[in-house]
Order: structure tokens, then sequence, then C-alpha cells
């Protein structure tokens, strides 16, 4: 294909795709709205896509891999000769994308145990009522 294939394929699928989203966007308003006239304590602010659902939870991850990616996909197509500069990009995109899953997982778990710190603080006062009750009486703890 040609250059001027590739604009008369852009110049028909851009306003295609363009007025579909439009409609899939309006579509998902008006029926927000209508559940918002059935219960308004639903909101008017739709739930987000799962793409940006997606985006949102994971965009450090996104972005610390995908640009170095891109970049590393960039050099990697050159077809000049291997430099130091080549291998210092090179080594540096893929150190930057270890970098960010090790983060990734690292923010991961820390967020695992701030909800399992968080879980068992909730088990903490029953267990001190228990505490307290085979305390004052060691006798009938066993009754309790």
């Amino acid at each position: 294909m040609t250059l001027t294939h590739y604009i008369t394929l852009i110049a028909v699928l851009v306003p295609t795709v363009t007025a579909l989203l439009v409609a899939y966007w309006h579509r998902k308003q008006m029926r927000q709205i209508e559940l918002f006239r059935l219960d308004s304590a639903v909101g008017l602010t739709p739930p987000p896509s799962r793409l940006f659902a997606f985006a949102r939870a994971y965009k450090y991850l996104l972005t610390g891999v995908g640009l170095p990616l891109i970049s590393l996909a960039l050099e990697l197509t050159q077809s000049t000769p291997v430099t130091r500069r080549t291998v210092l990009i090179i080594s540096w995109n893929t150190a930057s994308m270890l970098v960010a899953v090790t983060l990734h997982f690292v923010f991961r778990l820390t967020e695992i145990l701030g909800r399992t710190v968080d879980f068992m603080g909730g088990h903490a006062k029953p267990s001190e009522k228990i505490a307290d009750i085979v305390l004052k009486d060691p006798k009938t703890a066993h009754r309790a």
C-alpha cells in the first residue's frame, strides 16, 4: 500500500470510529440518566469503563513499561550500526522496565500488607474482651 492508500484509509476510519464512540457515549449517558430517574441514589456520574478502570489502576506500570518499550522499539528498528549510545539506550530502557515492574509489585505487596493489618486490627477488640473475661476469673473461663 502506498501513502495515498494509508491516508485514504485513515480519512475513512477516523470519522467512523469517532461517530461510533460518540453514539456509544450518548447511549451510556442516556442509560445513566434513566437510571438516575428511577433511583436518585445512583448518581449522575456513571462508573468508569473497564478500559479506563484498568488504566487508572495500572497507570504507573503502563507508563513505566510503556514509554521505555516505545523507545526501545524505536531504537531497535533503526538500521544504523550499533554504537555505545545504542547499547546505553537499550540497557537503560530494559532497566527502567524492570524497575517499574518491581516497584509495582512492591507497592501491591505493601497495599496487601496494609489491608491485612487493618483486618487483624478489627479482631483485636474481641480478643481483648475474651482476655478480660479469662483474666477476671480463670476458674469460670471455660464457661464463657
